[in-house]
């Protein structure tokens, strides 16, 4: 049975995405959590909390099968951690740790620089647009 989260949103993958996730908790300590939660419904290969001040309260939880992945959006889609209610989808994109393992060296370089080519490109939208404002 697929999830409300999947029907609408980015096609399956074996990477979670969390959000609304609480802003003041260390990220030691917030992968901690997501790792003792989250791997009952799976392998975790790899989670990435952000830390920087725009992406703070976002994780990624990267499963070794997409069938992973979808049991724990499943079944903890509004988990309340740290007192705020998990907001859980599939990450629109692969992750470093999904290309790195089905990938070869090439294809992790070459998603690398797209990857870093994207956030250049936001970074500079958006410093263009606030320099516009003015």
């Amino acid at each position: 049975m697929a999830s409300a989260a999947a029907s609408t949103g980015p096609p399956p993958s074996a990477t979670v995405y969390a959000r609304n996730l609480e802003e003041r908790i260390q990220a030691t300590q917030l992968i901690e959590s997501l790792r003792e939660l989250f791997s009952e419904y799976g392998t975790i290969i790899d989670i990435v909390a952000k830390t920087n001040l725009k992406a703070k309260g976002q994780a990624f939880i990267v499963f070794d099968t997409v069938e992973g992945a979808q049991k724990a959006i499943d079944e903890v889609q509004g988990f309340e951690l740290f007192g705020k209610e998990m907001q859980l989808a599939f990450a629109k994109t692969r992750s470093d740790a999904t290309v790195k393992r089905q990938g070869t060296e090439e294809d992790f370089e070459s998603h690398k620089r797209r990857r870093l080519a994207e956030k250049g490109m936001f970074f500079t939208l958006t410093y263009s647009t606030r320099n516009a404002l003015d």
